[in-house]
């Protein structure tokens, strides 16, 4: 295979570092077979904002990127006081300390080791005032750091701001009283006038609701339900008047061996005043946890209940075995036997809490044969087991025959389980012959499985742009003035360029084929703050490896941007005029009218009594 030359220069240091995580997670090795998952062990920190708790922490037991990890913020007293609580899960704790930093991590401001602190039960409340050595309405990062009797060190990540009232403690009391609302239908009739009930909001799912949902839908229809948890909330950002938040809770309906459980995530954006609250934004999504323990299939369907259509399905090629992901767990299904297998999860009927449940982890089906054997990838952040509190990347084989799951490979990675799926979900590819593609940190990584030899193909800059395609099989990025075109499948390169005084832009796919842009450097034009407009004055279509299928040119006429959705590629397009300036002009529309190869099973949705829709595989 060729190997792209990776650029020189400033990207030494980076080259140097990568090769320092390369050799970091090959050495990991493969040094268990099949072990069971073991419990969770870390312990939980919360905030207090007023008397609720606020920002569950999850343990870390390496230290990150401070700046990568504070996805929260609390807000602190008037002089300077903040409160927390731990939640020890039977652990006993030699060291509590907590760090105050700046916000990218680098500038340690102050630490406090406590010697003292109230202890209930498994509680532990921890009451501190930071010095006078923060700047008004500036925000710093909080670390909690804990130390169990074995010396096991785990840390825990958030926000502080110090300065004008923001009213924190208000905010957050009224999220809560809203979600508690909602299961009062009496009491709930006083939400109408934080709703904006309209047309445009569907009334059709309890999978999603939002603002505009009628009242009925937001108080869970017809469906009856009750809460399982207390909520959680975050508050994700804090203005003087205005802030947002997430909450998450457990609710189910049914009772005994019917009883149905579900996962309840609600975005809200809020202004404050002294007069009355306004909800500005409100936003739900409410997923069944899939309960493959007992039977969910019926007339040739997988039963998902309430959940969204995108659900992760990978079918082997005669469409005998297929393996899904849906809520945090991922099965197997054997079409012809009728048999269900849960392959992977972090939470079950013997790992039932908080931090079981957490869901800052995700998970990626790589392959499954004809014989039901499947690889997939999970990552984030490991809620337990060997890598209990770790973030990064580790890679299953699971046997069907000898049902048995072997850890192929395990990338750790020193940032937030946010970045990290930003990167995977760009590329993360395993090839016929097991090797495995993975984007992290600007870079494209090729691992060997079976050698476990790992090296860095590909080096973007900040300004490149990759595109994979709907398969992920191809990979497309700008390199100079020419456009590279990388077959993970077949491990070929290909490299397309054009003539002086022009250069391309790589504007991604349809299905396989790909679509990119010529630029006339005679035509680029200065736009608003600095940036370039760039005209396209032809769009072309060709196979990997660069062979024209199609060419888009009109005289005058010049492509802006291209949208694509499902089989239509839509080109917005601007006139030029004798004067030299561009106005707009009508886009024009192009559709793919080859037929998708459908796959032998399918998601498909379906209404059904007080559930409204559901989603089904229909095998």
């Amino acid at each position: 295979m060729k190997k792209l030359l990776i650029k020189s220069g400033v990207f030494i240091l980076t080259f140097v570092l990568t090769l320092m995580v390369v050799g970091k997670f090959m050495n990991q090795g493969n040094n268990d077979m099949t072990m069971k998952m073991g419990p969770a062990t870390l312990p939980i920190v919360t905030f207090f904002q007023g008397d609720i708790t606020i920002n569950e922490l999850h343990g870390h037991t390496e230290k990150k990127d401070v700046a990568s990890m504070a996805s929260n913020i609390v807000q602190l007293g008037k002089n300077r006081e903040v409160s927390f609580q731990i939640e020890k899960y039977n652990n006993f704790l030699t060291e509590v300390s907590l760090e105050v930093r700046s916000c990218d991590g680098t500038r340690l401001i102050e630490k406090i080791e406590f010697t003292e602190y109230q202890e209930d039960g498994e509680y532990i409340r921890v009451d501190a005032a930071l010095k006078d050595l923060l700047k008004e309405d500036e925000e710093y990062a909080l670390v909690v750091v804990l130390t169990d009797e074995d010396g096991r060190e785990s840390r825990y990540y958030t926000r502080c701001i110090w300065g004008s009232e923001k009213y924190a403690a208000e905010k957050v009391a009224f999220v809560r009283d809203f979600y508690e609302t909602t299961f009062d239908k009496e009491a709930a009739k006083e939400l109408t006038k934080y709703l904006e009930s309209n047309s445009s909001g569907d009334n059709t799912t309890l999978h999603k609701v939002n603002i505009h949902s009628s009242l009925k839908q937001v108080t869970w229809g017809d469906l009856d339900i009750s809460q399982v948890k207390d909520p959680v909330i975050d508050i994700l950002e804090l203005g003087r008047d205005t802030g947002s938040f997430i909450l998450k809770s457990m609710v189910c309906s049914g009772s005994g061996k019917d009883i149905d459980y579900y996962m309840i995530e609600e975005f809200y954006r809020i202004r404050y005043t002294t007069n009355r609250v306004y909800l500005l934004d409100f936003e739900r999504t409410m997923t069944q946890l899939p309960q493959v323990e007992r039977d969910i299939y019926a007339n040739d369907k997988i039963m998902l209940g309430i959940a969204g259509t995108n659900i992760q399905l990978k079918e082997s090629t005669d469409g005998n075995y297929i393996a899904f992901e849906a809520a945090g767990r991922l099965c197997t299904y054997n079409v012809k036997m009728n048999k269900m297998s849960l392959l992977y999860t972090f939470y079950d009927g013997e790992n039932w809490d908080a931090r079981t449940l957490y869901d800052a982890h995700d998970m990626k089906i790589l392959d499954i044969d004809d014989a039901g054997n499947v690889k997939f990838a999970v990552y984030g952040y490991f809620n337990r087991g060997r890598h209990e509190g770790e973030t990064g990347i580790s890679v299953y084989a699971y046997d069907s025959a000898m049902n048995t799951i072997e850890e192929k490979i395990y990338i750790p990675y020193d940032k937030s389980w946010q970045v990290l799926r930003s990167d995977v979900e760009k590329l993360c590819f395993l090839n016929q012959r097991d090797k495995l593609y993975v984007y992290l940190n600007q870079c494209i990584y090729e691992i060997n499985m079976n050698t476990m030899e790992a090296e860095v193909l590909v080096q973007l800059t900040v300004d490149d742009t990759m595109h994979t395609s709907e398969s992920y099989h191809i990979v497309l990025w700008n390199q100079g003035d020419a456009l590279q075109i990388l077959n993970l499948e077949t491990e070929k390169l290909n490299k397309i360029s054009v003539g002086a005084g022009e250069h391309m832009q790589a504007l991604g796919f349809m299905g396989s084929d790909i679509i990119y842009g010529v630029v006339r450097d005679s035509d680029i034009v200065e736009g608003a703050l600095g940036r370039d407009i760039l005209p396209m004055y032809k769009v072309v279509i060709c196979d990997d490896t660069g062979r024209v299928l199609k060419e888009y040119k009109e005289e005058d006429i010049y492509t802006l941007s291209v949208v694509v959705v499902d089989n239509q590629i839509t080109l917005n397009r601007v006139k030029k005029l004798e004067s030299g300036e561009y106005t707009d002009t009508i886009p024009e529309h192009i559709v793919n009218n080859e037929e998708q190869e459908a796959g032998k099973n399918k998601i498909v949705t379906a209404a059904i009594d007080v559930y409204e829709t559901i989603t089904q595989i229909q095998v």
